[in-house]
């Protein structure tokens, strides 16, 4: 009896496992054995289910109503190291890393936010979770010290890109700002690196 029992039980939960079943209904016990029987119902598709946080069909539709929401805030000049964070996440699902990178081209200086292709959770990833938080958080003060917030958040919502960790590939965001305003970044970021030692 323990052994019918058993791959009775088991039958049945890889029937419910495995096949497309919309539902499983109890029905009332029969009269002749007096055992309750299962019925199943069969869909014409396998059962599909996409969990989202608000409903959203798809993982990618939910991304993008979220960047969206991020883009289109009242005050587009506010920015937090949370809210950033966000925007990348929504943008390329997972937390990429993300430097301000000066560059000289041309004799001229040149501010770039560049998207690295390691992520927050890889083991290779050198940040910790705060660390990678407060990192965000500094970037996002300098956005808006510059007041290049809604000149960032546009140019993400339209990037095409995605950072590649094969080939070393980093997405590059310029920020437009005056060869004084980098001279004072790079000054501060040297202080502050020595401070750190």
């Amino acid at each position: 009896m323990k052994t019918l029992f058993s791959t009775s039980l088991l039958s049945l939960l890889a029937v419910l496992m495995c096949a497309p079943v919309a539902s499983f209904i109890p029905s009332s016990p029969s009269a002749s054995s007096g055992v309750a029987t299962v019925r199943r119902s069969f869909s014409a598709s396998p059962l599909r289910v996409v969990i989202t946080p608000d409903g959203s069909p798809s993982m990618q539709e939910y991304r993008k109503k979220v960047l969206q929401d991020l883009v289109e805030r009242k005050n587009i000049g506010e920015l937090d190291g949370y809210q950033l964070f966000d925007m990348i996440v929504a943008k390329w699902g997972v937390p990429y890393g993300v430097e301000l990178r000066r560059m000289d081209f041309a004799g001229k200086k040149l501010l770039y936010i560049n998207v690295m292709w390691k992520y927050l959770g890889q083991q290779s990833f050198p940040l910790n979770e705060r660390q990678y938080l407060e990192h965000l958080e500094y970037i996002s003060r300098k956005l808006v010290q510059w007041g290049k917030v809604a000149d960032f958040k546009k140019d993400l919502a339209e990037c095409r890109k995605k950072p590649n960790a094969y080939f070393g590939y980093a997405v590059s965001f310029n920020v437009p700002v005056s060869e004084a305003e980098i001279d004072q970044f790079v000054e501060d970021a040297r202080i502050s690196r020595e401070e750190d030692e």
